[in-house]
């Protein structure tokens, strides 16, 4: 006698996978490369370095981001705040170099954190006697 095999058995496994979580972390893993690539285009494409500010703000805060995309978001990042003069480029780069030293990007975030323009000093508060 024959076997009949339930068609609905891999829709079943395919439920239990989504239920699982397996997927929407690979959604979300790819949701902040989408950004990334978003706020790239923006940044070096169309030249609005500002308005990409956001987008690799957001592709930092995806739950699931890799180290690698983070590593890249950032030294873009520290790029952008390096040619507006922004104090942030320091933390960027050094967040980069201290986190995430593994990824190729660390190497060149150290350079451009020694290359640092003189706008983006650290505040010091001197006290001046009169």
């Amino acid at each position: 006698m024959a076997r009949q095999v339930s068609r609905s058995a891999p829709w079943v496994a395919c439920g239990m996978i989504l239920m699982l979580g397996a997927q929407p972390y690979g959604r979300q893993a790819s949701r902040a490369e989408e950004l990334l690539q978003a706020a790239l285009t923006k940044a070096v494409v169309e030249g609005k370095g500002a308005e990409a500010i956001p987008l690799f703000e957001e592709a930092l805060r995806t739950p699931g981001v890799t180290a690698r995309v983070t590593a890249k978001a950032l030294l873009h990042l520290g790029g952008i705040y390096t040619s507006l003069c922004r104090p942030e480029a320091r933390d960027t780069y050094e967040r980069l170099v201290r986190e995430f030293s593994g990824q190729p990007e660390s190497g060149e975030a150290s350079k451009k954190l020694a290359a640092l323009p003189a706008c983006i000093g650290r505040m010091v508060q001197r006290t001046l006697w009169t």
